[in-house]
């Protein structure tokens, strides 16, 4: 877990991919994929979304979200915690299908 450099940057989602995308290739130098939990519970939907296409981008597979029932503040409850593991390894693949398609779509069209 580390803190973004710059005290502004958490509403920058391009901000944030590029340093989620650097630290990820940081930590992929020293552990597996398979090693590799993304927590995208907390901070803004922009680093949310950011740090989640950044785990996608570097093929880590196991991620998740913690939600339940929230107070009047809007804070999960204690004890009323609700753990939901993705598991991006569907998104990915449909990705490469899609790659594989159009290289395939490419490779016959008449030159």
């Amino acid at each position: 877990m580390r803190s973004l450099p710059n005290p502004d940057m958490e509403n920058g989602a391009d901000a944030c991919f590029a340093y989620f995308n650097s630290v990820l290739g940081e930590l992929l130098e020293e552990y597996k994929r398979e090693e590799v939990l993304i927590d995208f519970t907390r901070d803004t939907k922009g680093m949310r979304v950011a740090l989640v296409l950044a785990a996608i981008r570097h093929n880590i597979p196991r991620m998740r979200y913690i939600g339940g029932s929230r107070d009047n503040h809007g804070a999960v409850i204690a004890g009323k915690e609700e753990i939901a593991n993705l598991n991006a390894v569907q998104a990915t693949g449909r990705r490469l299908l899609d790659d594989a398609r159009h290289l395939l779509r490419k490779a016959t069209l008449p030159q």
